[in-house]
């Protein structure tokens, strides 16, 4: 699956990063959902889709990465909630192993399970008339024209 750059908002720091997502957002409407790297993004995100009127989860989705820092004002997103610990202990086993003369080649990809936990950013899952039969974890083509995917969980 290749993903049009246009679907690519990446160009957010902390001053003016509001106006880069809403200006993106504005340029294309049809983008009814963002997946955000981490937290600070997503309150960002949040804000810009707020700003131009659309709700969350009511016309847009927001999925952010890790647990969010909460505040008793921080929105309850949908996140995707790594295993810290793991990761690290794996990045410093890799290391180690580098270290004492292992090829980086030979030591193959590590996949380390991640869980989604709902929140109140996202709805749940419909998929489009006709795709009941699909089966779980399939991607297929909605409009390949215009970038739009379904994947099935």
């Amino acid at each position: 699956m290749v993903l049009d750059p246009v679907f690519v908002c990446s160009d957010i720091s902390a001053d003016g990063g509001i106006e880069a997502v809403k200006d993106h957002l504005a340029e294309h409407p049809e983008i009814t959902a963002a997946f955000t790297s981490e937290f600070s993004i997503a309150m960002l995100v949040k804000r810009a889709v707020e700003d131009l009127g659309r709700s969350i989860p009511g016309d847009f989705s927001l999925i952010t990465v890790d647990a969010p820092v909460y505040t008793p004002n921080s929105p309850p997103f949908t996140y995707l909630q790594q295993n810290e610990h793991t990761i690290g202990q794996q990045a410093v086993e890799s290391l180690h192993a580098i270290i004492m003369g292992a090829d980086p080649s030979s030591l193959g990809d590590v996949q380390i399970p991640a869980r989604l936990l709902p929140g109140g950013s996202t709805l749940p899952l419909q998929k489009p008339p006709g795709w009941e039969n699909k089966n779980p974890g399939s991607c297929q083509s909605l409009d390949e024209n215009q970038g739009v995917y379904h994947v099935f969980l």
